[in-house]
């Protein structure tokens, strides 16, 4: 069994996301399960042959930083996804990718240096509506060309 799109939050990401949004979890109680942070409880409770596709929770940098800041916070949470893909391989089959929706260019930038050739990184994830605007807007439309080419999947989570 895989469950895909099996939400974490990984502790650096936490932490950055903290400084910026210190009410980011008392304004989201279900984020305070240790089971999100805490990977060694996490895989305890696992059945050996449960597998996941591990993304990080709806903690949109976009939604508090510039598009730069929102860039980089994005690029480091994926590189501790796919650490934890690494680190338990048998329990974490891959991982979806964050994208900063605020920056289109840079969002572009994550597939090529991220996602493209790393086994770990499966697609992207992505929600129904990004920046106040439908998923379907053309402004993200090269986001779905471009992981189409490389033929990495795009997972849309609803977001009202």
């Amino acid at each position: 069994m895989v469950d895909v799109y099996a939400h974490v939050l990984t502790p650096n990401y936490l932490a950055e996301i903290l400084k910026i949004a210190p009410n980011a979890l008392k304004n989201n109680e279900w984020m305070q399960n240790p089971l999100l942070t805490d990977i060694k409880k996490r895989v305890k409770t696992m059945t050996e042959d449960q597998q996941e596709i591990i993304s990080m929770v709806n903690l949109n940098p976009e939604d508090w930083v510039t598009p730069n800041l929102a860039a980089s916070l994005c690029q480091s949470a994926n590189a501790e996804l796919i650490e934890r893909v690494e680190a338990q391989p048998k329990h974490f089959v891959g991982a979806v990718a964050m994208l900063p929706m605020n920056n289109i260019p840079a969002a572009l930038s994550i597939i090529d240096h991220q996602v493209a050739n790393n086994k770990a990184l499966v697609g992207v994830q992505l929600f129904t509506r990004a920046m106040k605007k439908p998923i379907t807007d053309p402004k993200y439309e090269p986001i779905f060309e471009k992981n189409g080419r490389l033929r990495k999947a795009n997972l849309v989570a609803s977001r009202f």
